[in-house]
């Protein structure tokens, strides 16, 4: 999964990232790589997020899915 926002007026990136989930019945394990630049006279921050999902028992990490659900188009969480 990925996204990435691009400004012609200032030629650079404003937001991209990209992420793998992996996962079985009971549980869900996602990774995502994101570089966000919140104005253009200041440089850009780079972060990585994790989430592990246990079915029935909730989350720990990063609340990801949120993310996702907000920066893709069409995106559900199972």
């Amino acid at each position: 999964m990925g996204r990435w926002l691009y400004s012609l007026l200032n030629d650079e990136t404003v937001e991209a990232f990209a992420g793998v989930e992996i996962g079985r019945c009971c549980w869900r394990l996602r990774l995502l790589g994101q570089h966000l630049k919140r104005s253009a006279d200041q440089p850009g921050s780079t972060s990585v997020m994790l989430q592990l999902e246990l079915a029935g028992l909730g989350s720990f990490g990063n609340r990801i899915d949120q993310l996702l659900e907000r920066g893709i188009y069409g995106y559900q969480t199972n």
